[in-house]
């Protein structure tokens, strides 16, 4: 049986002379809805690089986050990673688009930095540690690095790690 049944039962003859009962079951409800919110409000916090960094997940980001991650033109010290790095796998496909124009925009900005995607690419390829920790970490084992359009290093060893994943 479980525990608002337990409730239900221990409380069924007292539920219609008792109003405090009715109120102590509406709070217990109430406690255990709150809890559940705290609980869904955690999964989704783990979209943030700097609570989960391992988790998939673009809460709060669109197109326009990974073009300024682009245009700043920064490429990250992988030599930074090490056993206990943690990475946050963006996917493109997850990013809120924001419309067609945004897509041509960050196919712009990709094309703009391609030397830039050059070093980082060939910097991930010869990090075969952190290449290995994207591809579990991502749940993407075939990952092609030319997929790989942006790393951000975050605080404390957390890698985001942007993939192109949309179809040609």
């Amino acid at each position: 049986m479980s525990f608002l049944g337990r409730v239900d039962a221990i409380t069924k003859g007292d539920m219609q002379t008792n109003p405090m009962t009715r109120l102590g079951k509406f709070g217990l409800a109430a406690a255990l809805a709150v809890g559940g919110m705290m609980q869904i409000s955690a999964v989704l916090a783990q979209s943030d690089p700097t609570s989960d960094p391992t988790s998939t997940g673009s809460l709060g980001r669109d197109y326009g986050t990974l073009i300024s991650v682009l245009n700043a033109g920064k490429t990250p010290d992988l030599t930074a990673f090490n056993d206990n790095s943690s990475i946050n796998c963006v996917k493109v496909s997850s990013l809120r688009p924001e419309g067609n124009s945004n897509a041509a925009a960050l196919d712009s900005a990709i094309e703009k930095m391609q030397s830039q995607l050059t070093e980082l690419r060939n910097n991930i390829s010869s990090n075969s540690k952190f290449l290995d920790k994207v591809k579990s970490s991502c749940a993407m084992p075939d990952l092609d690095v030319k997929d790989v359009v942006a790393v951000e290093a975050g605080s404390g060893g957390a890698f985001s790690v942007y993939i192109d994943d949309r179809t040609s």
